[in-house]
């Protein structure tokens, strides 16, 4: 039986280094910055067929949410790179 490790991670993931940091970066189109954008991107339909404005705006909108991310810095960080502006 493989050694516990932090959190017992190493059960559950047998190739994750005992050292390994694990990062959750959570972001969600509610936390669009601003309030027209946000409720636009809200409209957006779930279906396997979007426009390829609305892809645009998406990517956008995920990139601004993940740079404002604390989480996402901290994973930046510890790889190393530097913060987003």
């Amino acid at each position: 039986m493989a050694s516990q490790g932090r959190d017992g991670r190493r059960d559950r993931f047998p190739g994750l280094p005992s050292d390994a940091e694990i990062f959750l970066v959570h972001a969600n189109l509610r936390d669009a910055p601003e309030n027209a954008q946000r409720h636009q991107l809200l409209q957006v339909s779930t279906a396997f067929s979007i426009s390829d404005d609305a892809v645009t705006q998406l990517i956008a909108a995920g990139r601004v949410i993940l740079r404002a991310s604390p989480h996402f810095q901290a994973l930046r960080k510890s790889l190393g790179l530097s913060p987003e502006p």
